[in-house]
């Protein structure tokens, strides 16, 4: 049972109205997720939740509940090492925002100082939201165009090519960035080797300026 005016999503209540918006949000993007995610292999998912992760899509409890699940179901593979899986980070934003602060009805007052410091943390952190959610509005946006795309120019409509293509590209992520690791290794091993060319140059030039003197 709700308390108060608190808002219900999925197993948590919100007092916060924003908060519970952006949960909601949060919900459609999980069940979004889940659908999409059914079936893949399990380098699939690994990769989907370290994107995840790593582009901080979630803010809520709701969201890193559904990483904490999604970090469990990779972990069940047998084949799979811990190590290999990172952990969920979490932002001190994630305290602060429970965190009340102290009024002179309280006993303490806040200097001025504080407050303003406070004020502009509090900005700075509904600015990082707010692009954080135009990205993931950007992002969705995109897959629905493609997979519309996909749908509208394939001779039989189906997903089944754009899913075979995602398997495809993730299974080879890791292959590319070694790749690429490759080649600005041998840029770098190249220059420094132009570079003891140029030395050695000028060293020799130096001492034929010698012996002619």
């Amino acid at each position: 049972m709700a308390e108060n005016n608190a808002i219900q999503v999925g197993d948590f209540l919100f007092e916060d109205a924003d908060l519970a918006q952006k949960a909601i949000k949060e919900q459609k993007a999980i069940n979004y997720l889940r659908h999409q995610l059914q079936g893949r292999n399990i380098s699939a998912v690994i990769s989907a939740y370290h994107q995840l992760i790593h582009q901080e899509i979630f803010e809520t409890e709701l969201g890193f509940s559904f990483l904490a699940e999604l970090r469990q179901q990779i972990l069940s593979d047998p084949a799979v090492r811990e190590e290999d899986v990172n952990f969920i980070p979490i932002k001190q934003e994630l305290h602060d925002r429970v965190v009340k602060p102290q009024t002179p009805e309280g006993g303490e007052d806040i200097a001025p100082a504080q407050l303003v410091e406070r004020t502009k943390k509090i900005v700075l952190m509904y600015k990082e939201r707010f692009y954080m959610l135009v990205v993931v509005v950007i992002i969705l946006l995109g897959a629905v165009g493609f997979m519309f795309f996909l749908t509208i120019t394939s001779d039989s409509p189906n997903i089944l090519n754009y899913k075979t293509k995602l398997e495809n590209e993730y299974a080879s992520w890791d292959e590319n960035l070694q790749k690429r690791e490759e080649e600005v290794k041998k840029k770098e091993e190249e220059l420094l080797r132009k570079a003891d060319e140029l030395q050695e140059q000028s060293e020799q030039q130096q001492e034929n300026a010698s012996e002619d003197k």
